[in-house]
């Protein structure tokens, strides 16, 4: 495939581009990242919940299984068109860019290099330009001749021509690259340098990008300091030393559990997202999708930082950390120590909460028998903090019917059917003993789903043998001298009829179904819904076979050709040639057998309690 691609590039300016399914889930893309590493993640990113922790080429739960041009090319390019926004691109390159090995690194470099002087001529550019430079930023502090290139290039470039909204975003590149060979304002950076800076952005850049550790240490100091006298947190004031000591070495204030004294748990908390559930009855297996205004898209994930607070006997309640280069003096919670009671979702170091791509049915089942959608408390140190509550909507399944092999009777089934304010849980075991749950939500259309025994298709019946084909014709004689002709060809033979087809089996007729509604009681109009859905249907009647085509009729004979004959006078005359034979009629096609008679519906048996 990739050959043929690469010859038709050669010829055509459209390429060659795998086609991804929407929605497209991290475990698809792990999947496609062996073959369209790059393709695939722009295509994933370009989901509106997509999560950009897929963004790692490293670790043990990565997601992209290759790490060459064919990821680094398509992504760095997804910048250039636009075809991602700015800022989850940037989300996805700063940690994809630390965990590339060294050579792709600096591939990634040297494309993203061409692509910000290219940028600079753009007036629309300025966003992808500090996407860009966030890049610069964060990345790992190896050299890369990609960047040294880059810093020539911008330190001899006409400021001036410059569109508009660029110039504060080529200044904040040509700083960040200048720190690498620590340089500031076109001189080397002196403590005095730093002890005079009082932009954020600015002390960020040179904790990140000094070549020397002492330097970098001490933007780091002077960063924590200045935002300590501003916090408005008095905990971070009455123990400055303590918060200072504490953000340097690790980037954030974040308490030890067991200093904390929790209040009263919290209510529950509903989160922003109603899950659909869409069942895939034959797997077993449910998919939690999320809605959009073009159909289902990707679960999200969840960022708890801005909602999730834990009441500690503080002057205000803490939230969970931010990431560790984000330098934050308040106090907070470490997402590591945070326990959820749910084993069904995971909360990362980060903050962010993972629900899960699929489900077992058995664990979808007990969800929709609770009612209250996906439920998971929230413990600190063993205790409860609060109870988060994803709502979840389950998607009508497709009809389902147990069935044998052809032509048989259907399984016998036993179905237990339990009404919940939602729903209609139905859990069916068949006499081989397999075991199918399904989940009828109430609001489903009517008529739309049937769930049961069938019994299985007939045979489909012989296809007819074809006809023989018909005999060639006789040839003619040809002309002899002195006044025979050349004769006609014989007529072609005609072709066979083709054989009928045989008749379609009997499908088979369903089986016994024997219902079990549990409503606790009289539930008429359960018991009429559960009439409609819980089926034991016949099979279909096989088709008949098809007629066989009919023999072709046989070539006619060549007819004899013609001579010239001389006499004995001298005198010479033609004989003329035959015609040839006409061809043979072509035979009858075959009838077509008869389709099979379905199979009798079986017996559906009702109890309630």
């Amino acid at each position: 495939m990739r050959v043929l691609c690469l010859a038709l590039l050669s010829l055509s300016t459209l390429g060659c581009r795998h086609h991804f399914p929407l929605p497209y889930s991290a475990a698809q893309l792990r999947t496609d990242s062996t073959r369209w590493p790059g393709d695939a993640l722009v295509h994933y990113l370009g989901q509106p919940n997509a999560d950009v922790a897929v963004c790692a080429a490293s670790g043990d739960e990565q997601a992209l299984l290759r790490a060459d041009d064919e990821l680094v090319g398509p992504f760095v390019t997804s910048l250039e068109k636009p075809t991602l926004a700015p800022e989850r691109w940037q989300a996805c390159a700063t940690r994809l860019v630390p965990t590339l090995p060294l050579a792709s690194r600096e591939l990634f470099l040297e494309k993203l290099a061409r692509l910000v002087l290219a940028l600079l001529d753009d007036a629309t550019g300025a966003s992808r330009l500090i996407a860009a430079h966030e890049v610069l930023v964060t990345r790992p502090r190896d050299p890369s001749p990609a960047l040294e290139s880059l810093t020539r290039q911008l330190a001899g470039y006409p400021r001036q021509k410059l569109p508009p909204t660029l110039p504060p975003v080529f200044d904040a590149l040509m700083s960040t690259l200048e720190l690498e060979h620590g340089q500031f304002q076109g001189r080397a950076l002196t403590q005095a340098d730093i002890e005079n800076t009082q932009d954020d952005a600015m002390l960020t850049r040179m904790g990140a990008r000094l070549p020397n550790e002492a330097l970098r240490l001490a933007a780091r100091h002077r960063l924590v300091q200045l935002r300590i006298a501003r916090s408005d947190f008095p905990e971070v004031k009455a123990r400055a030393a303590e918060v200072e000591m504490a953000v340097v070495n690790t980037g954030r204030w974040a308490q030890a559990v067991a200093t904390l004294k929790l209040e009263r748990p919290g209510l529950p908390l509903s989160l922003p997202f109603l899950g659909y559930v869409k069942q895939d009855l034959d797997a077993q297996l449910v998919t939690l999708y999320a809605p959009g205004q073009g159909g289902l898209e990707v679960t999200p994930t969840l960022d708890l930082k801005p909602t999730l607070r834990f009441s500690v006997g503080w002057s205000r309640p803490l939230p969970l950390c931010l990431g560790p280069s984000a330098m934050i003096v308040e106090p907070c919670i470490d997402a590591r120590d945070v326990e959820l009671g749910n084993a069904l979702v995971s909360l990362d170091k980060e903050g962010v909460l993972r629900l899960p791509d699929r489900l077992a049915m058995k664990d979808a089942f007990e969800l929709a028998r609770g009612g209250s959608g996906m439920v998971v408390p929230v413990r600190l140190g063993g205790q409860l903090v609060t109870t988060l509550q994803v709502p979840l909507r389950f998607l009508a399944p497709a009809s389902y019917f147990f069935a044998p092999h052809q032509g048989e009777r259907g399984p016998a089934l036993n179905v237990v059917v339990q009404p919940t304010d939602a729903a209609l849980l139905f859990d069916a075991v068949s006499e081989t003993s397999v075991r199918r749950q399904a989940i009828y939500p109430r609001d489903a259309q009517a008529g739309f789903f049937e769930f049961g025994s069938r019994g299985g298709n007939g045979y489909a019946g012989q296809s007819g043998r074809d006809g023989y084909a018909g005999a060639r014709g006789y040839n003619g004689n040809s002309a002899s001298c002195p006044y025979t002709a050349g004769q006609q060809g014989g007529r072609g033979g005609d072709g066979g009829r083709g054989g009928d087809g045989g008749p379609g089996g009997a499908g088979g007729p369903g089986g016994v179904v024997n219902v079990e509604l549990r409503c606790g009681g009289h539930c008429p109009a359960d018991e009429a819904l559960v009439r409609q859905v819980v089926r034991s249907r016949g099979g279909q009647g096989g088709a008949g076979g098809t007629g066989g085509r009919g023999g072709s009729g046989g070539e006619g004979g060549s007819g004899g050709s013609g001579m010239s004959c001389t006499t004995s006078g001298g005198s010479s005359n033609y004989l003329s040639s035959g015609s040839s034979g006409q061809r043979g009629s072509d035979g009858y096609r075959g009838r077509d057998g008869y389709n099979g008679p379905d199979g009798a519906d079986g017996p559906v048996q009702f109890s309630v309690h």
